[in-house]
């Protein structure tokens, strides 16, 4: 959270007060914030349609990434936000 706490107050001038009210807000919330990628879940709570109005979809043919992604794209496998294919 100290992380996140100097980050945030380098790139704002906060009076002494609201200092330290976010920091109490910080501390008091620590629970609800990601401190990794793992940490990121999902959320089934709500959903949602984006209106396209009278739009075709767009189709395309799937296609491997480069090489020079593979490193990426096995960490997201790991985090299973990919699902790697047959």
């Amino acid at each position: 959270m100290l992380q996140r706490y100097e980050a945030t107050t380098a790139e704002v001038t906060l009076s002494h007060d609201v200092d330290i009210q976010f920091q109490q807000l910080l501390l008091s919330h620590s629970d609800i914030f990601a401190t990794s990628s793992t940490d990121i879940g999902v959320c089934n709570i709500l959903a949602h349609d984006i209106d396209t109005g009278h739009s075709q979809p767009v189709r395309e043919s799937p296609h491997r990434p480069p090489l020079s992604h593979s490193q990426s794209v096995n960490h997201l496998v790991d985090l299973h936000f990919l699902t790697a294919s047959p």
